[in-house]
């Protein structure tokens, strides 16, 4: 998701103007019955806010590089196939999921590419094209992903372990 937003190299702070909104009350069917009129409330004056935000920052715990100066979309990208590939490395995961995250990222990042070479440095402060992530269809199988490759595997009832489907 990330990868698919624009960011913020440099704090931003706005100053919120005061609110000010009328306000009507409408009694219920039982208030109204007893009598009770909706109440008007021609002003009512918020507080003026002060809005900050920090600039984006990019922390890679995966491959212990902790914060990276100098990040762009393709980092998070990065980090997603990363995570994507130590858990389904080493652990069953739902194949249609993952092919899902494969695919939005594979398609994610032709995007940022586009975008990059056509926006050059003002690409980072743009959003994706389009939302690439499609949640699958159910479909009840499982297995590991190795090299970016979905692997289905099942477990073999009379070793009682995980096997690859051939």
């Amino acid at each position: 998701m990330m990868a698919s937003l624009p960011w913020r190299r440099a704090a931003e702070v706005k100053e919120k103007e005061e609110d000010v909104w009328v306000m009507y009350m409408d009694p219920s069917q039982e208030a109204a019955a007893a009598g009770h009129q909706r109440l008007f409330m021609p002003k009512i004056r918020g507080t003026a806010q002060r809005l900050s935000h920090s600039e984006n920052q990019f922390f890679d715990q995966i491959n212990n590089r902790g914060l990276v100066n100098n990040f762009s979309q393709f980092d998070y990208l990065q980090a997603a196939l990363d995570m994507l590939k130590l858990v389904a490395s080493t652990t069953l995961v739902h194949l249609p999921w993952a092919e899902a995250i494969l695919d939005a990222y594979r398609s994610l990042r032709g995007d940022r590419q586009s975008l990059y070479e056509h926006y050059t440095l003002g690409a980072r402060r743009l959003w994706a094209s389009q939302w690439f992530f499609k949640v699958p269809q159910y479909r009840n199988y499982v297995g590991r992903v190795e090299n970016g490759v979905p692997r289905e595997m099942r477990r073999n009832a009379s070793t009682d372990k995980w096997e690859y489907v051939p």
